[in-house]
């Protein structure tokens, strides 16, 4: 995700007080970044039980999580397995989910041309029931990630 031109850049770091939660519906605030943030940070609530590193939690700075968020087409969620089960009903997200990925492996955008390819990565990853592995194996596979410019 690449944010609109003249996004200023968030400070390094963040002293404001209160849960991340907190500091996002402060951050909403602010019309420039509602557009976008209201359609992101749904989703991110719903993982909000996990830490950076994945760890589980229970408190963000000492207040009780809380995993509830509304996505932009109105469903309402709590927490990450209402989440899971939401993606995993949407045929866009293996798409979107392999086409990023692909994009990272290469380290650049996924191009109009490249398509054909992030597409295929997808309908393979669907044939093997959706694991992880499968879909970097397919990633690595595929000729335009071996043969990319380094």
């Amino acid at each position: 995700f690449t944010p609109p031109p003249n996004t200023p850049q968030l400070p390094v770091a963040d002293t404001t007080a209160g849960t991340l939660r907190q500091k996002l519906e402060e951050h909403r605030k602010n019309p420039a970044c509602a557009g976008c943030h209201s359609m992101m940070d749904p989703l991110g609530f719903g993982l909000e039980h996990f830490d950076g590193i994945g760890a589980y939690r229970d408190q963000d700075n000492g207040v009780a999580i809380d995993a509830t968020g509304k996505l932009p087409d109105g469903r309402s969620i709590d927490g990450n397995e209402q989440l899971a089960a939401i993606l995993a009903d949407d045929p866009r997200f293996v798409a979107c989910a392999a086409t990023k990925l692909f994009s990272y492996a290469r380290g650049k955008e996924v191009a109009s041309s490249d398509t054909t390819t992030a597409s295929g990565v997808a309908k393979v990853l669907a044939s093997s029931g959706y694991r992880l592995k499968d879909l970097a194996r397919q990633i690595v596979n595929d000729v335009s990630f071996r043969n990319r410019a380094r």
